[in-house]
């Protein structure tokens, strides 16, 4: 038996192409969604340590506590601010704010995130006009 004869025989080609179409361009222009993954791989990436209620981690331990709280807030997040605000700042429980330390450096995860934020946004405008080299 062939199926997919059948499925075209019933008609479903064009929704199920109208919902691939759909899903695809969902994801496509959806720019907090591109900023937010991007985001949590620079985090995953980084060589940085993550400070969090006084204790060191790694990177990639990191980017797992920041999902949890992702999923966890998901519904009040609109902007990739919102995501760094409340899922990479500061602890839920005890308010201390989360840092980053690079070599001998160490900021606050919120401006780390946000300085990468913005390069991110510079690199994605120069893509779209053009004028990325």
């Amino acid at each position: 038996m062939n199926i997919v004869p059948d499925i075209l025989r019933a008609g479903l080609p064009g929704t199920l192409l109208s919902m691939l179409i759909f899903l695809s361009s969902v994801c496509a222009e959806d720019p907090v969604q591109a900023e937010i993954a991007h985001l949590l791989g620079f985090v995953r990436n980084s060589k940085c340590v993550f400070i969090r209620n006084g204790q060191a981690y790694e990177s990639r331990d990191a980017e797992i506590h920041i999902k949890r709280k992702y999923r966890h807030f998901k519904d009040d997040i609109s902007s990739a601010e919102d995501f760094i605000d409340l899922a990479a700042t500061r602890s839920t429980l005890s308010g201390q704010v989360y840092t980053v330390r690079c070599g001998d450096l160490e900021i606050p995860s919120s401006t780390w995130l946000l300085t990468e934020l913005d390069a991110f946004r510079r690199r994605v405008s120069k893509e779209k006009t053009g004028a990325g080299g």
